[in-house]
């Protein structure tokens, strides 16, 4: 979504929760406030996914590397959508963490004055990054980057 357009959803989310306020003074009815403020928390929530995953794939267009100090766990968390961490380069991680201030910056701060709820944390399996066949890849616990890389050599 364009900021032109999501500045212009904002401004009639606004006028709407204004008239819901004025609904709480009596001047209109307050039962149909509900559905836009679920339907301003939806738009959120879905801004924020849109946003986080088009930085992850820019940042996940080049994975490679020449030694696992190339490579970093990157936290993929904003302040009001939780997810689970991912590994790039370091590179990659620093246009990931541009673009999480962004959405903290711009996107997070209408969740509460919004009034949306808070997003379930997801379970995780932590990373450990590993430079691959000349690739950053998260390994799980238990796996080994030499077995990784004897498994690629004999397909």
């Amino acid at each position: 979504m364009s900021v032109e357009r999501e500045w212009r959803y904002d401004a009639r989310m606004r006028v709407v929760c204004l008239l819901c306020s004025a609904a709480l003074l009596g001047l209109v009815s307050a039962t149909s406030c509900g559905p836009y403020i679920a339907q301003a928390c939806d738009q959120l929530t879905s801004e924020a996914e849109v946003a986080i995953a088009y930085d992850q794939s820019e940042a996940g267009t080049d994975l490679s590397c020449t030694s696992t100090s190339d490579c970093t766990v990157v936290a993929t968390s904003s302040t009001c959508l939780p997810s689970c961490s991912l590994v790039l380069t370091q590179a990659g991680a620093a246009r990931v963490q541009a673009g999480i201030a962004q959405i903290n910056g711009n996107i997070c701060p209408h969740f509460v004055s919004d009034g949306c709820p808070a997003k379930p944390v997801p379970v995780c399996t932590p990373l450990a990054p590993a430079c691959v066949n000349g690739a950053c890849v998260g390994l799980t616990p238990g796996e080994e980057a030499g077995a990784i890389e004897s498994d690629a050599a004999s397909e």
